[in-house]
C-alpha cells in the first residue's frame, strides 16, 4: 500500500528500510506489508489518518535502553503476526529524547500532539471516516504476546475484525 494512501500528509518518501535503528534518521516511518519495509516518510506535521482502521504508532528514542528492548519484540510482532492484520497499520516516530532532541519536525510535533513523556510508548488511535473515534496510550515494554492481546482488544472495541 503506499503511504499517501495510508497518511493524508505525506509530502515525500525520503528513504525505504529493512529496521528502524538508533542509527536511522529521526522521523516518522510507516510499514509497508507489502515489501516488508519501513518507509519513512516527510509530513507536514503529526501523520493525518487516511484509511479506516487500527493505528500503532511506537514512539521511539535512540537514546533509550528500554526501547532497545522493546525492539526485540516489536519488530518480530510486526513482521510475523502484524503483517498479516487487516487493517492494523504500524508506524514509528524516532527521536533522540522525545520532542526536545529531534531533527525532524514532524517527529517532534507528533511526540507533543499524543503528550509523550515516557519511552518505549505505545500509542493505539482507532480511525474511522478521517475521525479518531478512541485512542490508548501505553507505557513500558510489551512482549509480543501483549502486543497482540492489546492491538487485538482495542481492535475488538472498536468494532474491527482484524
Amino acid at each position: 500500500m503506499a503511504v499517501s494512501k495510508l497518511l493524508g500528509n505525506v509530502v515525500r518518501v525520503v528513504n525505504v528500510y529493512d529496521r528502524v535503528d538508533v542509527d536511522n534518521p529521526h522521523g516518522i516511518y510507516v510499514y509497508d506489508k507489502d515489501k516488508g519495509k519501513w518507509v519513512l516518510v516527510e509530513t507536514r506535521g503529526p501523520p493525518e489518518f487516511r484509511k479506516n482502521g487500527v493505528y500503532v504508532i511506537y514512539f521511539d528514542n535512540i537514546r533509550c535502553p528500554a526501547c532497545r528492548v522493546y525492539d526485540i519484540h516489536w519488530f518480530p510482532y510486526v513482521t510475523l503476526i502484524g503483517s498479516s492484520l487487516k487493517d492494523v497499520y504500524f508506524i514509528i516516530v524516532l527521536c533522540e529524547w522525545f520532542a526536545r532532541r529531534c531533527r525532524s519536525e514532524a517527529a517532534s510535533s507528533t511526540f507533543k500532539k499524543y503528550d509523550i513523556h515516557a519511552s518505549p510508548t505505545t500509542v493505539i488511535v482507532g480511525v474511522r471516516d478521517g475521525n479518531v473515534i478512541d485512542k490508548e496510550k501505553v507505557e513500558g515494554v510489551k512482549t509480543m504476546d501483549k502486543l497482540a492481546s492489546m492491538i487485538e482488544e482495542f481492535a475488538r472495541k472498536n468494532g474491527y475484525t482484524i
